[in-house]
């Protein structure tokens, strides 16, 4: 079941997201939603993306990567993945919080390739 990314064509790739956001997009409700990423992903794929929204939530009160590293438990040093800064971009940018500052009073700052 499992094939690389790369061994995809861009059709493929394109169909399969689709065929994810199509299904994503038809739940209504959390109890719809828990059941449907009960069902897809394993505890440690939901408990990933928990933690990835966690971080994310973090990031918007303005929290440093020494802060996120403590509370979180992860490594302060560790880069904060590119794509965090474009989905908080995408979803809570201001004119006050471009993409390409970063939170408030945060040390992370990256631009959004895809703003």
């Amino acid at each position: 079941m499992k094939r690389k990314i790369s061994e995809l064509s861009e059709k493929e790739r394109i169909t399969t997201l689709d065929a994810l956001y199509t299904a994503a997009g038809s739940l209504k409700g959390r109890e719809a939603m828990k059941l449907f990423l009960r069902d897809l992903l394993t505890e440690s794929e939901r408990i990933m993306l928990g933690r990835r929204i966690l971080i994310a939530r973090l990031l918007l009160t303005g929290a440093t990567r020494r802060d996120i590293g403590k509370r979180m438990r992860v490594r302060p040093k560790k880069k904060i993945p590119r794509s965090y800064f474009c989905w908080l971009h995408r979803r809570y940018s201001t004119p006050q919080w471009p993409c390409w500052k970063g939170p408030p009073g945060g040390d992370m700052a990256l631009p959004c390739r895809r703003a």
